[in-house]
């Protein structure tokens, strides 16, 4: 299910709570848990072509061009944002076996793509995240796997 909410929908900052429940529409893993993956499963092998990733970046923080110091004083600017995956792989089972068809170091955006070789057929696929930007855990906003 493809819902286009891309934001997390809980906490001070979230969304209001007539437009979603609350908790939803992001993975976390647990704090301190490092390396640490989202996984998922098929009855029957899949060909995989893509993955599309949207991390969190931190979009309860503002970040705007502003004159104002004490509204510039509260946002990030020039470095990732600390809730953002920063090194992770997109792995896939071939054989029984895990092997690594995507490798990213030193990630601070939001959005990837990541195309697949034309041989990726499988019935696991799994993101592995080994580093943040600076939190203890791995959040995810959305997964899809085409």
């Amino acid at each position: 299910m493809v819902s286009g909410q891309t934001r997390s929908v809980h906490g001070d900052r979230g969304v209001s709570p007539d437009r979603a429940a609350a908790g939803l529409h992001r993975w976390m893993a647990m704090p301190g848990e490092l390396p640490t993956w989202i996984q998922f499963d098929w009855d029957q092998p899949q060909p995989i072509h893509s993955v599309q990733l949207v991390f969190d970046t931190g979009m309860h923080r503002h970040l705007t061009l502003s004159h104002h110091d004490g509204y510039t004083s509260r946002m990030m600017w020039g470095e990732p944002q600390p809730e953002t995956v920063r090194d992770y792989a997109v792995q896939i089972v071939i054989d029984g076996d895990w092997a690594t068809v995507c490798e990213v170091s030193d990630n601070y955006q939001r959005l990837r793509r990541h195309t697949l070789p034309e041989s990726a057929c499988t019935d696991s696929i799994r993101i592995l995240v080994s580093r943040m930007n600076g939190i203890d855990h791995a959040r995810i906003m959305e997964v899809r796997i085409q």
